[in-house]
């Protein structure tokens, strides 16, 4: 069982209309049937997603007969007035290991779709036992994490970020956790999956009030004390998400200039007119925006130019390899922020000698295991109170 999923169809609905649409369906149809032989069974199982039923010979022959379809799928649609291109993905699934009825070989099938969906489109994924624990795993975490604002099981820790001249926090990072039924769930591991399924929003706003909440509590003891908040692409595409930040600094008095937002270099990749934007709109509001894990996305200067980047934060894997290559991307940093005004944060300091070194280099803020690890607001208060009356 082959289950076809097309790549891209909803933008051309979008942007083209849906008769182009229909006539696109039309002709994939007809390049799907031209690539079949008499014995398979076919369908338009609905909106953009065909099924083909078909004899099993061997795996290599079922790898060439669905490359075939994608390639055919993948033509270039072209006629006077339009021209278009798509693709598809593919998810396989076999009778009668994996399902002894239509219906269940066409969901695992449907599954192994999917799953390489998410990994990398375009491809062939085929179904078997681990995928099925892996995406019964997703789908029990989807069910629980769209609980998990009102059930409180969401909450922050909090990292200092050091300025290396005063060796006095300047800032802390507010880091998401996630507790369900006492296991934690990594970001790494429950952030795409809110991302995935609309839930990144709600749960990205939840993390930036509650950051601010806790970050007035942080500045009774250190006044000038910086929140740093993470923010999703998908966040940052919102057409409410600077009013909705705008609210909040707002509601609880939050000194703008004290929030730090934190994007990723993949933000660069997408829309870029969209994002310069939101994120220009932002700095009006007067938050400093910061680019995180600088080095290991899509760097674009020219966009760090057209913002006016406030901080750049350096990959922690060119901090662990500060004494070889990273040394080379410290230093070109360091003299990009010299000449464009910007601060920089090296990430994942670990110990002494990191430290010395990229002090040593002109590195302005430090980050890492070696002054503190990620705390809770009852700690981070505890902290903040010493190294006041260390100071």
């Amino acid at each position: 069982m082959l289950f076809i999923d097309l790549d891209g169809f909803k933008h051309i609905n979008d942007t083209m209309g849906h008769e182009v649409g229909d006539q696109i369906l039309t002709k994939t149809a007809q390049r799907i049937s031209a690539v079949c032989s008499q014995n398979e069974y076919k369908c338009r199982w609905g909106g953009d997603e065909f099924l083909l039923l078909t004899d099993y010979n061997c795996k290599d022959k079922t790898n060439d007969f669905a490359n075939k379809i994608i390639s055919a799928i993948t033509q270039v649609h072209s006629n006077s007035h339009y021209k278009a291109g798509i693709g598809a993905t593919i998810g396989i699934a076999f009778y009668p290991e994996h399902g002894s009825d239509l219906d269940e070989l066409i969901l695992n099938a449907d599954m192994a779709m999917y799953h390489q969906k998410r990994i990398n489109r375009g491809k062939i994924s085929y179904f078997d036992d681990n995928l099925r624990m892996q995406l019964e795993r997703i789908r029990r975490l989807n069910d629980r994490l769209s609980f998990a604002v009102q059930d409180g099981s969401l909450s922050l820790v909090f990292q200092p970020i050091i300025d290396s001249n005063t060796n006095f926090p300047s800032s802390v990072e507010a880091l998401l956790r996630w507790q369900m039924d006492g296991e934690p769930v990594l970001p790494d591991e429950f952030i795409p999956i809110a991302e995935q399924y609309g839930m990144i929003s709600e749960i990205g706003l939840w993390v930036l009030k509650n950051a601010c909440i806790q970050g007035l509590e942080f500045q009774r003891i250190i006044p000038d004390l910086s929140i740093s908040v993470n923010v999703s692409v998908m966040q940052l595409q919102g057409q409410k998400f600077v009013v909705e930040v705008a609210d909040i600094l707002r509601k609880l008095s939050f000194p703008a200039d004290k929030l730090h937002i934190e994007i990723t270099e993949s933000v660069f990749a997408k829309d870029k007119s969209t994002f310069l934007s939101t994120v220009k709109s932002l700095q009006e509001l007067g938050a400093r925006i910061s680019i995180d894990d600088f080095g290991t996305g899509y760097s674009s200067l020219s966009s760090m130019l057209d913002i006016g980047v406030d901080i750049v934060k350096i990959d922690k894997t060119f901090i662990q390899d500060v004494d070889k290559k990273g040394l080379s991307i410290v230093n070109a940093v360091v003299q990009m922020a010299s000449s464009l005004s910007f601060d920089v944060v090296a990430e994942g300091v670990e110990t002494i000698d990191q430290s010395e070194k990229l002090y040593s280099l002109g590195v302005s803020h430090l980050q890492g295991y070696y002054f503190s690890k990620p705390l809770d607001a009852s700690s981070l208060c505890a902290y903040l109170e010493s190294i006041k009356k260390a100071s």
